[in-house]
């Protein structure tokens, strides 16, 4: 999935769990590389901001006590409940000729690669030593090869760097998963989005989903069925809100009234459409809406925040950010 619709998507279903931007905390767990921010930067819009678990690899050495120190930053509903979303996993590059774990980073001659703190571990373990020893001066590597070194099959050739994303995801998943456990939050519901980012050609970001499972007092639901079938159409409330954010944080202004590109009556026309779920993609605007919105709704919708968005990033870094 392209990495924004994978946000606006995982959003969306999460809404119908009950977990929206106003009473959740978004917690993220991705690889301090930068190539890995714009999914982040996705999530943010999404989740009105996020608090940073993130180690080397997507992974997460911050433990109970950060954790903790996440949940106690929560939203907390009128009895008590509070509810937080972890989108967590590796990342991994793939060029044009399909060389699994090269990319092309801006400014920067040749070509260069991802995950590299995976694709060192990965070499030592092709090489049929690996260093485990204290290193206090590269604690987070040395964490992450003693994480991952338990689930990895020694009776056969060394992994590949495919194998090995796919280990340090499942090891990540794991460690939240018990993290939770241990932390035994009563009146809490959490939401776990883990998954690898890819990322391709010409800055291009994807998101493969593996597990997006929510806990309530109920028991585990899983989602990512959910999150793999939703319809353009279904998600495009969640895209016009998207947008809408970019466009604010942007400070985008209408070309023709000098407005801000997002307005009250440009969510508010998403919250209608989800109210309804009938309405087609065309804008129209509600009975309910004053006269005065009209151009909000017709010039400020998603084709033109979008355009907007996209001229600017050009004009900034001559990238794509969301393509048509």
């Amino acid at each position: 999935m392209q990495h924004e619709i994978a946000a606006i998507t995982t959003k969306h279903v999460l809404r119908h769990q009950g977990f929206t931007a106003h009473n959740s905390i978004a917690l993220v767990a991705q690889c301090r590389d930068e190539i890995a921010k714009p999914f982040v930067e996705a999530i943010d819009h999404n989740w009105m901001g996020s608090f940073n678990i993130s180690s080397l690899a997507g992974t997460v050495f911050c433990g109970k006590t950060g954790f903790n120190a996440a949940l106690h930053h929560a939203p907390q509903e009128e009895d008590g409940t509070e509810r937080y979303v972890v989108f967590c996993g590796p990342h991994i590059a793939i060029d044009a000729n399909g060389m699994v774990g090269n990319v092309v980073r801006r400014g920067r001659k040749g070509v260069s690669s991802a995950c590299g703190a995976l694709i060192a571990f990965q070499s030592e373990l092709a090489s049929g030593k690996v260093d485990l020893t204290d290193k206090p001066l590269d604690v987070e590597f040395c964490n992450l090869k003693r994480n991952l070194i338990g689930n990895i099959d020694f009776g056969r050739a060394a992994p590949s760097l495919a194998e090995v994303t796919q280990v340090c995801h499942q090891a990540t998943l794991g460690d939240v998963r018990e993290i939770f456990t241990g932390l035994g939050k009563k009146d809490a519901h959490h939401a776990i989005v883990s998954g690898i980012l890819i990322h391709g050609p010409d800055y291009t970001h994807y998101f493969w989903p593996g597990h997006v499972e929510v806990t309530t007092e109920s028991g585990t639901e899983e989602l990512r069925a959910s999150v793999l079938n939703a319809s353009r159409k279904e998600i495009h409330p969640e895209t016009l809100r998207y947008l809408a954010s970019k466009s604010e944080s942007a400070n985008l202004l209408c070309s023709n009234c000098s407005e801000p590109m997002a307005t009250n009556a440009v969510r508010e026309r998403a919250n209608e459409m989800e109210r309804e779920m009938t309405t087609p993609l065309m804008l129209q605007v509600p009975d309910s809406l004053k006269p005065g919105t009209v151009h909000h709704l017709s010039n400020h919708g998603p084709s033109e925040m979008l355009k907007a968005l996209n001229e600017a990033a050009e004009e900034r870094d001559g990238s794509n950010p969301m393509a048509a």
